[in-house]
């Protein structure tokens, strides 16, 4: 069982609680933690700059033809205010959050010109990304 990384009886070596005392000793005396990475570089991943690319369909078209026309007609209506996209229920039939409108928003700044299936309004592209 060793081999394969499982022990026979995993709670043998499991300790009781220390006392305060020991838990300070064990405190001072520890200089083995890594203290050269923080947990901003651990977690800070960028919302939505990489478009996941994994069919063809997708490397194509990350953003389909009908969440493009979906994104535009909320764009043009409400240019960046996610909140009130979220809150319009007509245009916002399928009743995405402001975050999930984001997100769809940000995908659909990313694409190119060839990636794109929709005509964008001038007044559009001056806000847009």
């Amino acid at each position: 069982m060793t081999n394969m990384g499982l022990q026979a009886f995993p709670n043998q070596t499991i300790q009781t609680q220390p006392s305060v005392p020991q838990i300070l000793s064990h405190k001072s005396t520890n200089k083995s933690t890594n203290t050269n990475t923080k947990a901003i570089e651990l977690f800070d991943i960028p919302e939505s700059d990489i478009i996941p690319k994994q069919t063809k369909a997708l490397r194509m078209l990350p953003v389909s033809i009908t969440d493009q026309k979906y994104m535009i007609r909320l764009l043009i209506k409400y240019e960046q205010d996610y909140l009130q996209m979220a809150r319009d229920i007509k245009l916002n039939n399928m009743q995405y959050t402001p975050s999930q409108l984001k997100k769809m928003g940000a995908r659909f700044c990313l694409l190119t010109k060839e990636q794109r299936r929709v005509e964008i309004p001038e007044h559009v592209l001056n806000y847009m990304c």
